[in-house]
């Protein structure tokens, strides 16, 4: 039921076959539609498919006994039908069936090759079926997923020795699909940028989800770009709030944020109790408790503006 050829009796090249069946003379004559199937025979190919800006990315491709060239191709742009446009980029020659070169100078981004090899009087020429792609990028460039409550953060971006750009931040606050591009607001623009800082500090979000978009643009290396959302939490309501170790008088004063709203579960000796909080204050009355030490637990939910807490201390009264 199978019919098998050999890959190995194909040099290299692109290849296209149509398969018939035909019925030997001693069984049925089976009705079976022609099929048509097309695949490539393509050499050893290795390439440095990342590198930090600055360095350089390394293409191998072994063609046993070819003497002829591999032409290798950059896509440059697309077509109006979205087709990749393909421009001569190098021409490697064969040292004893390997075409090996060091690539240089590429940019900040992904660059996109095709390869072609003409053949010769050993091999026939082949048109590889897929394409490679080489990314340039940062030594290093990490976004935090959480900033601190307070709506600030730093964002590690490093470049190699001697990189003279400029460093940019935005947030991504819209899209306007007239011109198909984000709306972005910045936050730092244009902020020259130096091997010996290697932080960006952020300041000033608010609550919430945030997409940033950093911006690196070198007139040696080209432009740089990532995006990433980071997410300010709220700031804890009870992040300065201290339970006395000593009461005196009738009254425990929890002080809170002037603009937090809701109510504490107040919890002594077990028994609890809901204080509402007005002005960022919360009162709980302990006139009926007996003089000497207690147990105060306080949890507090949290409300729009901040977190909540659970606080536990003894206190004396």
């Amino acid at each position: 039921g199978f019919a098998k050829i050999p890959a190995s009796s194909f040099t290299y090249g692109a290849y296209t076959f149509v398969a018939r069946y035909v019925s030997a003379l001693d069984e049925p004559d089976y009705e079976v539609d022609d099929v048509d199937f097309h695949f490539n025979v393509n050499p050893e190919v290795n390439i440095t498919s990342d590198i930090v800006m600055g360095e350089n990315a390394t293409i191998t491709v072994a063609i046993k006994n070819a003497t002829g060239v591999v032409k290798m191709y950059v896509c440059v742009g697309y077509d109006t039908d979205d087709e990749p446009i393909w421009e001569l980029f190098e021409t490697i020659h064969s040292d004893k069936g390997i075409f090996k070169k060091e690539i240089s100078g590429l940019k900040l981004g992904e660059h996109e090759f095709y390869l072609e090899y003409e053949g010769d009087d050993m091999e026939n020429m082949f048109s590889s079926d897929r394409s490679y792609i080489i990314s340039v990028g940062p030594k290093k460039v990490e976004v935090p997923e959480g900033f601190n409550s307070d709506g600030s953060g730093e964002i590690t971006f490093e470049l190699p020795e001697g990189a003279k750009g400029s460093v940019s931040v935005y947030e991504v606050v819209g899209y306007n699909e007239t011109t198909d591009k984000d709306i972005l607001k910045p936050i730092i623009e244009n902020a020259p940028y130096t091997s010996e800082n290697k932080t960006i500090a952020i300041s000033g979000l608010s609550t919430g989800i945030h997409e940033l978009k950093l911006v690196y643009s070198d007139d040696k290396y080209g432009v740089f770009e990532k995006e990433a959302n980071v997410y300010v939490s709220k700031p804890n309501a009870g992040a300065d709030l201290v339970i006395p170790d000593t009461i005196s008088g009738d009254e425990l004063e929890i002080k809170l944020p002037e603009n937090a709203s809701g109510s504490v579960l107040v919890i002594i000796d077990g028994e609890s109790k809901l204080v509402p909080i007005v002005n960022g204050s919360a009162k709980v009355n302990l006139s009926k408790l007996a003089d000497g030490p207690h147990t105060v637990t306080l949890k507090y939910p949290g409300d729009g503006n901040y977190s909540g807490f659970e606080k536990s201390a003894n206190i004396t009264v």
